[in-house]
């Protein structure tokens, strides 16, 4: 049976940072009046910065579904605090936003958060009565597949060839790893692994739920992915028979 698209937990927090990008540019275009009656006056470098920074907020509002944006949102702030230059006010306008913006990033981290709170909770709610192995590979299979891990892993390819982004992603990759390998311990036989190859078999499963969830997402195969479950389960049961327990 094919499973449901999962909800996008981003979507709307998407929305307000564009928004927020939005009502900042009216901001700055609103200072220009400002800046031209009670500042130095509206010169071509005053002009220009006011006008170049307002297209660069609305040029960003279109990339907000990727997962750094919120922290390039943060650094344009700087642009703008250093209109300090131009007339106070701006700069004082770049200071407020840039406490918004903290805010917002702080807003972000919890909502991740919860949501691998989330993921925990669905762990423990497993009913004594259904097999662990098989309702934890669900929830992974979910959390891999779901939208807020396809900006995550169009990342991931590009950082292939892109050594600056490695770099920054290879951290992020660690904790993301860490958090699985977190909640893959908290599952009834899990202590039936060795420990030496306890954090083999949890890679194994991820890089088969991520490479699914990269593929399936330009070649749907939904007869493979109907039975991906059973057959794991199967393995790793004949492999470590408390595992399925």
């Amino acid at each position: 049976m094919t499973q449901p698209d999962a909800p996008d937990p981003w979507k709307s927090f998407r929305g307000v940072m564009a928004g927020t990008l939005i009502l900042e540019a009216i901001v700055v275009l609103l200072a220009l009046p400002v800046v031209g009656a009670v500042g130095g006056g509206l010169t071509t470098v005053a002009l220009g910065y006011l006008i170049g920074f307002t297209a660069i907020l609305v040029l960003l509002t279109g990339l907000q579904g990727r997962s750094w944006a919120i922290w390039v949102d943060l650094a344009v702030q700087l642009v703008l605090i250093a209109g300090f230059l131009v007339y106070p006010g701006v700069g004082v306008i770049g200071l407020l936003f840039a406490g918004v913006w903290a805010l917002i990033a702080y807003l972000r981290a919890e909502v991740l958060r919860r949501q691998l709170e989330s993921v925990t909770k669905r762990v423990a709610e497993i009913p004594a009565d259904q097999p662990a192995l098989e309702a934890v590979l669900a929830i992974l299979r979910d959390i891999t597949s779901g939208p807020t891990n396809a900006v995550f892993y169009e990342l991931v390819i590009a950082a292939r060839t892109d050594e600056k982004l490695r770099d920054a992603m290879q951290q992020e990759l660690a904790q993301y790893a860490a958090k699985i390998d977190d909640v893959a311990r908290a599952i009834p036989g899990a202590e039936g692994f060795p420990e030496e190859t306890f954090p083999v078999v949890v890679a194994l499963m991820r890089n088969v739920f991520d490479g699914a969830a990269v593929v399936e997402g330009v070649l749907p195969q939904p007869e493979i992915a109907k039975h991906r479950i059973p057959v794991l389960t199967a393995l790793l049961t004949a492999a470590v028979p408390d595992a399925g327990s």
